[in-house]
């Protein structure tokens, strides 16, 4: 006995006449019959009660009613059930990101909309450096992870870009170099630096050196921070000047002042990241959110 033996009875039994079960069924006459003749064999006990005018459920085909609906109905909600998770309709997607991420408005709002569209999905958040973020989706810790390039090179993570932050100077008020619309990077060649402490050839610190090294200098290193928001606050603090993205403004942190640089190359840029090999519905879905 199967489901399908099932809707076939189910569907008789509504209609107690062969050919217009048949009909609703798309399939020929013989073959319902037939299909009705094997589950009765199956169960060693008539269903249907039929002669030339009329048909009619026995006692069992009327118990056996009953319970087929219900299973029917159990089978169809379980084939929706798979249906919905490979059309990344419903599950749980795994998304880390580095906390500066959140300060460009596009996250916040493609998170929202994220789950707007699919409210059966379990959205599971994770904020993490790039380098961690990078070792969870090898592991499979994670689904998809938003990062700032550069990443190392790697044949298994496939990336996509998100967007593109250009780098300004963050100077303390009173600041000399303030007196400029536009900081050149060589300008700040005798500054102490203040660094994120990200892996050497890696996400925002390598966008900085790069900076520094087409300027024709490297940074003097000061000290080595976690986040942005301490990076800006040290620098109101007068311990030292950095680069940082352009949507680090929207901190808008009393005694600092962000200036433009004049090299069109120094930007960051925020990428996607994911395992090339997967097929999780669920991160494509994401990804077409995130390139509209």
């Amino acid at each position: 006995m199967n489901s399908r033996q099932l809707h076939y009875f189910i569907v008789l039994a509504e209609e107690l006449h062969f050919g217009r079960a048949a009909a609703r069924l798309n399939i020929a006459q013989p073959a319902l019959s037939q299909q009705l003749q094997t589950l009765e064999k199956q169960l060693d006990c008539a269903l249907l009660l039929r002669d030339r005018r009329n048909v009619r459920l026995t006692p069992a085909g009327q118990a056996l009613l009953l319970e087929a609906r219900k299973v029917v109905s159990s089978v169809e909600r379980a084939l929706a059930a798979v249906d919905s998770v490979k059309k990344g309709l419903r599950g749980t997607l795994r998304l880390g990101y580095v906390g500066s991420s959140m300060m460009d408005p596009r996250l916040p709002t493609l998170i929202r909309l994220f789950s707007e569209r699919y409210p059966d999905v379990e959205l599971k958040l994770e904020e993490t450096h790039v380098e961690h973020q990078l070792q969870l989706l090898s592991n499979d810790a994670l689904d998809i992870a938003l990062v700032r390039m550069p990443l190392p090179a790697n044949a298994d993570i496939a990336t996509q870009t998100f967007s593109s932050q250009p780098l300004m100077a963050a100077l303390p008020e009173g600041h000399p170099l303030l007196k400029h619309s536009k900081i050149n990077p060589a300008m700040l060649s005798q500054e102490s630096f203040l660094l994120l402490d990200d892996p050497f050839g890696m996400a925002l610190l390598d966008d900085v050196l790069a900076t520094c090294r087409r300027a024709g200098f490297a940074p003097k290193p000061g000290l080595k921070v976690q986040q942005l928001t301490t990076l800006l606050g040290l620098v109101a603090a007068g311990q030292g000047v950095g680069l940082v993205p352009t949507l680090s403004g929207a901190l808008a942190m009393k005694g600092v002042v962000l200036r433009p640089l004049t090299d069109p190359e120094a930007v960051s840029v925020l990428c996607f990241a994911w395992l090339a090999k997967t097929r999780n519905k669920l991160v494509s879905n994401l990804l077409a959110l995130g390139g509209e």
